[in-house]
């Protein structure tokens, strides 16, 4: 620049007053609009500079790039910045930081090292843009050739440049190196405090955080809001309820919790740690709740499993105007999970069209999926037709959405057209497609799906290796699901619980519980839920050799240590199973521990009665639900009729009294109830106008 006033020392000397006048105009328009964000501003100010010509005074380009980079239009500020002949410091540290802001970090520290070689000495702001640049383990490196530099220049005892080192260590992997960094402070600010307890709570180290924490209020530091946000984000991981309780406390004290982002990061503390009540609370002292807090607390309720006031929490913040971002839609989908829930789903996917999120990805697949799981396999399709370069997550969810309901062979047909638009399936995709051949018994297709797999490097991910060996059992391939199974290195329950499946499917019941479920138990592998379901399966349905008591007490015995005689499934076949050895004694043991689990225990236990020929048993149970509360269902009814409809003529009064109930109830035209019914009626040799009716409604409907 020196250069170029020398080649127009009289036009500068003849304007100068003119030029201050003009460039301190400049100067202070630039910074207005760059504070309040005004682009098109901006953009007039700019052209008005240009063609006076003072682009080329440095203080005025610097001005130029801070309005550029602040009003969000990075493009044009590095346009400016590389137009400029002698960029000064402040631009270099403006390109820098905005590249690292944009997570441009490759581009940011090459800026950097652009600066050393065109030999301007950096600044302490120049240093504190570098670092943030260096962010993950691969940056380390970098960063401690920075921070050699910065010791070479005299800056390691600036507070601000030693926070930043702090900050670049934590962030590169190296909390070794941030502790080194705040032990070496001669002075320490609040900022610093913060930082190092940020470390320790990104590292998962919370009781050092929070010893830090107390250190700093010892040294008469008081916490300020990104202190209280560290340690809320840890906690929330952590789902630390009562310190948790204990921070909120401080925040309360300080007034700090009406502040949106910490009252978003108080609800999600909450949230993670199951107290929605707390998490309403926080919500409700907010008196304009922006589009942050609105997220968390719709994360808090669909981590809760609260999805319905979720939905609700939605449309109240649409009815707020508040615009939701994909972050919003995200969680609100994912809050659809029911049939009835389609209509919201579809409103929320307005809101996607409306807010112009569609074209992100994974908004589109959260669409697909919400529409397949509420029911509606069509507008899945749709969607994904709609999606310009579906991802393999599109694929995957589309597939799954097949297989989920009953489509086997256009899940088949899609995952043959992924794989020719050269998309390599994942576990997901690879997992629905072998369900899929074998739901329809193809075990060919399933064997070049298995090569895939294999071809893939998939087979020794559990999940896809477990489906692999129910495929083949479903396709009676019972020597390749063997063949299979025995090369897993170390079998887990999920394991186990395939190959047992596979002979289930195979029609093996007696080697399934005889031969498997022992040596699985050899092995030293606890059984899980699903292991103790398929095997009390096997002990049901065992037809050549059934099994004893004894065999099933034996199960029974692993289940208590287990500790899953509680569960209300287990119960339920634990029940059935000593129901079918005619162990009516156990079977109701099991019953009379397990009631309040619900009315499925009642209604095996209903089923076991009629089966062992003891009916009457099976009524009486049924008046004792309704003595204790307990409201009977369609299969309640169909068990108890078909138990009454066993003892001919002399339950026929018995079964008018079930009839009734069922008429109360309003359920007698159920068409399981109604055939219980008529059933029951034929029984007891009982054919009269009501039982015609009845007949005649079963018939009629099953026409249509």
């Amino acid at each position: 620049m020196a250069a170029q006033s020398a080649k127009f020392p009289r036009a500068r000397a003849a304007r100068s007053g003119e030029m201050d006048t003009a460039t301190a105009a400049y100067i202070h328009l630039l910074r207005a609009y760059a504070n309040s964000k005004d682009l098109q501003a901006g953009i007039l100010i700019h052209d008005r500079i240009v063609s006076r010509g003072l682009d080329r005074d440095p203080t005025i380009a610097d001005h130029v790039v801070y309005m550029y980079v602040k009003c969000g239009s990075f493009e044009t500020a590095k346009s400016v910045f590389q137009r400029m002949p002698d960029p000064g410091i402040l631009s270099w540290n403006r390109i820098i930081a905005g590249h690292a802001q944009r997570h441009e970090l490759e581009e940011a520290i090459a800026t950097f090292r652009r600066l050393l070689l065109q030999g301007v000495t950096p600044g302490r702001i120049t240093y504190v843009a570098a670092l943030g640049a260096c962010c993950g383990s691969r940056f380390l490196p970098v960063g401690k050739q920075i921070h050699s530099q910065i010791v070479a220049a005299g800056w390691d005892s600036s507070l601000i440049v030693s926070t930043a080192l702090i900050d670049m260590y934590a962030a590169c992997g190296s909390l070794r190196g941030a502790i080194r960094v705040f032990q070496g402070m001669k002075k320490r600010d609040v900022v610093a405090w913060t930082a190092i307890i940020a470390a320790f709570a990104q590292y998962g180290h919370l009781e050092k955080a929070f010893l830090t924490y107390r250190g700093m209020l010892l040294e008469g530091f008081l916490p300020v809001l990104v202190t209280f946000l560290a340690l809320l984000n840890a906690l929330a991981e952590e789902r630390d309820w009562d310190r948790g309780r204990w921070i909120h406390r401080h925040i309360t004290e300080m007034k700090l919790e009406s502040e949106l982002s910490m009252a978003a990061a108080l609800i999600t503390m909450f949230g993670k740690c199951g107290d929605l009540k707390k998490a309403r609370r926080v919500f409700r002292r907010i008196h304009q709740p922006d589009l942050e807090v609105y997220n968390a607390l719709l994360a808090a309720h669909t981590e809760n499993g609260e999805f319905w006031n979720a939905l609700l929490l939605f449309r109240r913040m649409q009815e707020d105007g508040v615009a939701p971002d994909r972050e919003t839609v995200l969680v609100a989908l994912g809050a659809c999970i029911r049939p009835v829930d389609l209509e919201h789903g579809k409103g929320i996917h307005v809101s996607v069209i409306n807010h112009d999120l569609e074209k992100d990805i994974d908004v589109a697949n959260a669409l697909i999926y919400m529409y397949s799981k509420c029911g509606s396999l069509e507008d899945a399709e749709w969607m994904f037709q709609r999606v310009e370069r579906p991802s393999m997550v599109s694929w995957r969810t589309l597939l799954a959405a097949y297989v989920k309901h009953g489509r086997n062979e256009e899940a088949l047909i899609s995952f043959r057209k992924m794989l020719l638009e050269g998309i390599s399936p994942g576990r997901g995709a690879c997992v629905s497609a072998l369900r899929a051949c074998g739901s329809l018994r193809l075990p060919g297709q399933g064997r070049l799906i298995h090569l895939i797999v294999r071809e893939l490097g998939l087979e020794s991910h559990n999940r896809v290796v477990c489906t692999v060996v129910e495929m083949y059992g479903k396709c009676k391939c019972l020597e390749d699901a063997r063949s299979v199974f025995e090369k897993i290195e170390q079998p887990n329950p999920s394991s186990w619980n395939s190959i047992v499946a596979a002979y289930l499917d195979c029609g093996c019941m007696e080697e399934a519980f005889g031969q498997l479920f022992r040596r699985m138990l050899l092995d030293g592998v606890k059984p899980d839920k699903t292991t103790f379901t398929l095997v009390l399966s096997a002990c049901m349905e065992a037809q050549e050799a059934p099994v004893s008591a004894d065999q099933v007490a034996f199960i029974h015995s692993f289940i208590i240590e287990c500790e899953l005689e509680t569960d209300a499934t287990i119960a339920v076949f634990l029940l059935s199973a000593y129901g079918r050895c005619k162990a009516l004694q156990e079977a109701y043991a099991v019953f009379s521990k397990n009631h309040h689990l619900g009315v499925a225990v009642w209604n095996a236990m209903i089923s076991a009665f009629a089966e062992n020929g003891v009916p009457k048993n099976g009524f009486l149970l049924f008046q004792r639900m309704a003595r204790e509360g307990v409201m009977p269902n369609r299969s309640t009814f169909a068990g108890v009729l078909n138990a009454i409809g066993s003892v001919g003529a002399s339950g026929l009064e018995q079964g008018k009294i079930v009839h009734s109930e069922a008429v109360q109830l309003g359920i007698e035209l159920d068409p399981i109830v109604a055939t219980a019914l008529v059933n029951m009626y034929h029984g007891c040799n009982c054919v009269d106008a009501d039982v015609v009716a009845i007949k005649k409604w079963t018939v009629d409907r099953n026409d249509s």
